[in-house]
């Protein structure tokens, strides 16, 4: 179930990709599913703002093999947007040389993924255009750092009292 929440919910993954973790009675469905989905992934890079890599595995190495990764980091960049990445994601940013010269984190076992990048001991953190976090227990500081960055302190703080993080 969780591969077809992660296929569904992002256009980065491949077809194969997907249909390995379904069952031969879904992948029918499934096949249907994923082209409608392709044709909704056909974004206008032009608008494209921020761009950011679910953790988890082997997502984190779909995401790092597929040549949609590399068109919205590249369409983010000419945008001059944002880009984050949590748990095991940011691999797909030090594999690229993004890290290099910065500071980063990432799930425990992956820092030699993070190539050129200063590790910290922190749950977030942002260096420049680029936010990476080590796992799914950092997931709220996480997005709160992106609502902040992208939308500004005030609705940062105005989302974090409304869930009660505190």
């Amino acid at each position: 179930l969780r591969a077809k929440v992660d296929f569904f919910g992002s256009c980065i993954f491949s077809e194969q990709a997907a249909l390995k973790y379904l069952k031969k009675d879904e992948k029918k469905e499934a096949v249907i599913k994923i082209k409608q989905y392709r044709n909704t992934c056909k974004l206008n890079k032009d608008e494209l703002a921020a761009v950011i890599f679910p953790g988890g595995m082997p997502g984190s190495l779909n995401l790092d093999a597929s040549p949609y990764s590399d068109e919205f980091i590249k369409a983010v960049q000419k945008n001059s947007g944002r880009i984050a990445a949590i748990c095991a994601a940011p691999l797909v940013l030090g594999r690229r040389g993004l890290l290099d010269g910065r500071r980063a984190i990432c799930y425990p076992g992956f820092e030699n993924e993070l190539k050129g990048a200063t590790i910290e001991n922190a749950p977030v953190v942002t260096d420049g255009n680029i936010t990476t976090a080590v796992g799914m227990g950092a997931a709220l500081p996480f997005s709160l750092e992106l609502v902040r960055l992208i939308l500004g302190e005030e609705k940062a703080k105005s989302i974090a009292d409304a869930i009660q993080d505190r």
